[in-house]
């Protein structure tokens, strides 16, 4: 498996796990990144993703998504023209600009899938001409067990 996290998934273990949603999302994240780990599976970073990252505010939180989480990425997509000129492209399927760079960035890798959290994403996401699907990990867990 070719694996792209947005950096939605790299932040979530550190939103407020009090809520159901965001801590099965995070445990999805959590046991996704540990089967990458166990099953070599590829995990991209991207120049996006670390400048993304590096815009938060909390040192300390950057510090720890960096060491925590993003240590697992095997591969970084580094910015081209290419990813700008695809993320202008898909934007006019409603992406944010920084959700295109990482839909353009994940496509370039030729992930097989792109992780994330936010349901904007997703929504706007199936909308684009693409092999590559945009999905939520817990829902991408469920189907996948429930094929098992």
């Amino acid at each position: 498996m070719r694996i792209y996290f947005d950096v939605c998934c790299y932040c979530r273990p550190f939103d407020d796990q009090s809520q159901l949603s965001i801590c099965v999302e995070t445990s999805a994240i959590v046991a996704l990144l540990s089967q990458c780990y166990c099953d070599s599976w590829t995990v991209f970073g991207s120049s996006v993703i670390e400048a993304e990252i590096l815009r938060n505010p909390e040192v300390n939180l950057r510090n720890e998504i960096f060491l925590s989480y993003y240590a697992t990425v095997n591969e970084i997509i580094p910015y081209n023209t290419t990813i700008q000129t695809r993320a202008v492209d898909v934007q006019k399927y409603g992406l944010k600009h920084i959700d295109s760079l990482h839909f353009a960035s994940a496509e370039i890798a030729m992930a097989d899938i792109l992780f994330t959290v936010d349901k904007d994403f997703i929504k706007f996401a199936k909308k684009i001409d693409s092999s590559m699907p945009v999905e939520n990990p817990v829902d991408w867990i469920l189907k996948r067990n429930k094929t098992l």
